[in-house]
């Protein structure tokens, strides 16, 4: 894929659009608006979506999805994009440790038990990648 090209990168997306409605909906959690564009993204490893409901519109979840587990957290955990990341890292950071130890994570578990080895890899190395990201300030120019 060319993901210069905008047209690629739009349809990229809208795909991760889906996934989060989608995601939501399976887990009974919709109840809110996905907003238009995500938050923030990395095309195509990561976009962070704000679900907004109320007026006026304030953020009651944060999800992530891409080459990523898709996952929420609530609005109230982090104020804007950069804190909700961190978070995300630091519980997928914690769940992987439970995992590792054989033990549900108060975050919930992902995958059979048997699993959890594998996973616990896996969920780790995205939790090491939101980190790097978080910390990169080049990937969050300021405003001003």
């Amino acid at each position: 894929m060319e993901w210069n090209d905008p047209a690629v990168e739009m349809r990229w997306l809208a795909g991760r659009r889906r996934e989060v409605e989608a995601y939501l909906a399976n887990d009974g959690m919709l109840h809110g608006d996905v907003a238009d564009a995500p938050s923030w993204f990395v095309a195509p490893y990561v976009s962070l979506w704000r679900v907004v409901e109320g007026t006026p519109k304030r953020p009651w979840l944060w999800v992530v999805a891409g080459d990523i587990p898709c996952d929420w957290i609530g609005g109230d955990e982090a104020v804007g994009a950069r804190a909700a990341l961190a978070v995300f890292a630091t519980r997928w950071l914690r769940m992987a440790e439970s995992m590792e130890a054989g033990q549900p994570s108060e975050f919930g578990v992902i995958g059979a038990p048997e699993d959890w080895p594998v996973l616990a890899t896996l969920l780790r190395s995205r939790a090491t990648l939101l980190s790097g990201w978080v910390t990169d300030s080049a990937l969050w120019p300021t405003i001003g």
